[in-house]
């Protein structure tokens, strides 16, 4: 089924054997794999149990990758397969580690921790479907020459020592290691990194001076909390740098704003602060408008609808030389930077529209 289009930036992932956990690029401790044991996120029968021994002491997988010091994000596929609490660690082998826990039964976060040269740590988690969480840890590396990307079992969202069953573990899938601030669609590798070229989405249209309205309807592949720092757009519509209008997301502070920008001038309305909780994946259906009297902003999410207006002097402004290109889910200033996500759909209407017709788009 048909779900849009996923637009991400380029990413490699550096972890071999991604859904091969019996290779021996990855090291077990006190660990064994069970090849294929179930049915993966994808739908393919690729999924391996990581099994723990009767040991009592950590129960680990790992490998290790050549990499520069740079910001890394460590992401796998989990599902519970007697143990319902991961780690997933990364080191840089010579000075320390970073970790983050994760619920597997809930899909949730427990604690992180710095270590060594690394800082900034952070944790994700999203549902994946049929018990399938997908779970990250995020961190820059200061030192060393390598990054350590280990997957472990936990007994406790806090605790990854305990005597082992000999039969309990965890169904792994997809892993990925890769340089950036959050975790990207799968990569699947085997014998080598592999690399995802940049993709994006732009196209040619003559956007009237004034008057005109519409619906875009987006999942954004990270959550309303997640600190990415800096604007995204999801939709731009633009003729230079000093003459557009847009739709764009603060992830860090959970805002989402609509600009129409006149020769160098902006002018905006925003969702406050908190208003929107959407999760990683959840649709954002968004309306807005821009006539005569200002420009006007609706986003519903699942645990919200909102809507803002500007109608300052500014906010009024025609253009005069009109955008004569649409780009989508890109880094405000950036062609080449991508918001992570799905745009699902892109309506224009080449008049203002009444509030009642755009409070009514589903």
């Amino acid at each position: 089924t048909a779900q849009g289009v996923l637009l991400e930036g380029a990413r490699t992932n550096l972890a071999q054997y991604s859904d091969d956990l019996s290779n021996a690029v990855w090291t077990k401790t006190r660990t064994s794999i069970s090849a294929n044991a179930t049915t993966a996120p994808d739908g393919t029968t690729t999924a391996d149990k990581v099994v723990e021994d009767t040991s009592t002491n950590t129960h680990v997988i790992y490998q290790q990758q050549t990499s520069a010091t740079a910001q890394y994000t460590l992401s796998v596929y989990a599902k519970s397969a007697g143990r319902t609490f991961a780690r997933l660690e990364m080191s840089d082998n010579a000075t320390g580690s970073v970790y983050g826990f994760f619920n597997l039964s809930t899909c949730s976060t427990g604690g992180t921790s710095n270590g060594g040269s690394w800082s900034g740590t952070t944790n994700a988690v999203s549902s994946a479907g049929d018990g399938w969480c997908r779970i990250s840890v995020t961190a820059t590396r200061g030192a060393g020459t390598a990054t350590v990307a280990f997957i472990q079992l936990a007994n406790a969202i806090s605790s990854i020592s305990y005597t082992g069953d000999g039969t309990s573990g965890i169904y792994i899938w997809g892993a990925q290691l890769e340089a950036g601030a959050f975790a990207s669609s799968y990569i699947p590798t085997t014998t080598d990194p592999v690399a995802r070229v940049a993709t994006s989405l732009t196209r040619s249209w003559n956007f009237p001076s004034n008057n005109f309205s519409g619906q875009i309807k987006v999942r954004p592949q990270f959550a309303y909390n997640d600190s990415k720092g800096g604007y995204y757009n999801i939709v731009i519509a633009e003729y230079n740098t000093d003459n557009y209008f847009r739709i764009a997301v603060n992830p860090t502070n959970d805002v989402i704003y609509v600009t129409r920008r006149v020769a160098g001038t902006s002018a905006e309305a925003a969702t406050s602060s908190g208003e929107l909780n959407y999760a990683n994946g959840e649709l954002l259906n968004i309306r807005f408008r821009a006539d005569t009297t200002g420009v006007y902003l609706w986003v519903d999410d699942s645990n919200s609808s909102t809507v803002d207006s500007c109608t300052s002097a500014d906010c009024k402004t025609s253009f005069s030389n009109r955008p004569t290109e649409i780009r989508f889910l890109s880094a405000a200033g950036s062609a080449s930077t991508l918001l992570p996500g799905v745009v699902e759909s892109l309506t224009i209407y080449n008049e203002a529209k009444s509030d009642a017709f755009l409070e009514a788009l589903e």
